[in-house]
């Protein structure tokens, strides 16, 4: 008999797109799955639109709470699930009819998978669409994921996944809070740390790219450094969970905060540069003797040799 599948949908004023995500889960060939709704202190018409589904299909749940941001949601969502696996959707994506199925049966495939993901493209306002991440359909722990730019390169978006629910209550994986940026990719890296990720070769899932979204809005470092204050969360359950893993792990963690002080100058942050090098000065330093592109390596050494000096630090930012 198939397994009860816990799809998780954080929503916050998604009235406008909520109801087609909704049957995008009611068009799925694969039946036994609940959908735990999370209204994160909805203003519109969010909740009565769920509620008018779920008078219909027992299978929808809603529950409210206080705006908290996406992450909490999704929390929330997880300590209520009662499904053996978990899947996350969020309020404005779209799915194949075919998703649960194929995630759920490549999950069978071997007893001992535990994450099995589906690839998504991103679709923009005009119809254009790109897949999400990079074009090879990776699969294994999370050095497998570490480009040789020292980069952590994801093949999967949060939107197309299919996880054992015991894996994450062993572990106690929750998304880190009080992060605007890159919440789900703390949650990935431990999940990667602690099981292989398995991969369904095809594009079952559909990230809508809106105008208001955060990653559309004007770029301010204090809304974009959780790319980077995220590494510094999970060090420690990396180091406890895969310990193997922690030299790709500091390569990553100093090619996040390279790129993302590199940002910093490229905008025009040059005060705010100097404090996030002073930050991660150790990070920094690690990075410049971690391999990786010897540009890279070179601006970063020019940027720690000259942090002080903030006329250099502006030439830097041109290079």
């Amino acid at each position: 008999m198939d397994e009860k599948i816990s799809i998780i949908m954080p929503a916050y004023n998604a009235a406008k797109y909520i109801e087609k995500t909704i049957k995008s889960i009611q068009a799925q060939a694969y039946t036994n799955w609940e959908l735990l709704v999370i209204s994160d202190g909805s203003t519109d018409e969010t909740v009565p639109i769920v509620n008018k589904l779920m008078a219909f299909d027992r299978r929808i749940q809603c529950y409210e709470q206080e705006n908290a941001g996406v992450s909490a949601a999704r929390n929330t969502g997880l300590d209520k699930a009662t499904g053996k696996y978990i899947s996350f959707l969020d309020a404005d994506d779209l799915w194949e009819p075919s998703i649960l199925e194929k995630l759920y049966d490549t999950m069978q495939a071997e007893n001992e998978r535990k994450f099995v993901y589906a690839r998504t493209d991103e679709i923009f306002d005009d119809g254009v669409s790109e897949l999400i991440g990079p074009v090879d359909n990776t699969e294994g722990y999370l050095e497998k994921f570490r480009h040789k730019t020292n980069e952590l390169r994801l093949t999967f978006h949060i939107s197309a996944m299919l996880i054992d629910r015991a894996l994450i209550e062993t572990y106690n994986l929750r998304f880190k809070v009080g992060i605007k940026i890159s919440e789900d990719t703390g949650f990935f890296i431990q999940l990667l740390s602690v099981t292989p990720a398995h991969c369904v070769p095809e594009i079952l899932s559909h990230y809508m790219r809106r105008e208001q979204s955060a990653t559309t809005k004007p770029w301010k470092p204090q809304n974009w450094e959780g790319q980077v204050v995220i590494f510094d969360k999970i060090k420690e359950f990396i180091a406890q969970n895969r310990p193997e893993a922690m030299t790709d792990f500091a390569k990553m963690h100093g090619y996040a905060a390279y790129r993302f002080v590199r940002k910093c100058l490229k905008a025009g942050f040059y005060n705010e540069s100097q404090d996030y090098i002073e930050k991660w000065l150790p990070v920094l330093h690690d990075f410049v003797h971690n391999g990786g592109k010897c540009m890279d390596c070179m601006k970063c050494r020019l940027m720690l040799a000259f942090r002080e000096n903030i006329n250099f630090i502006k030439l830097i930012g041109k290079i």
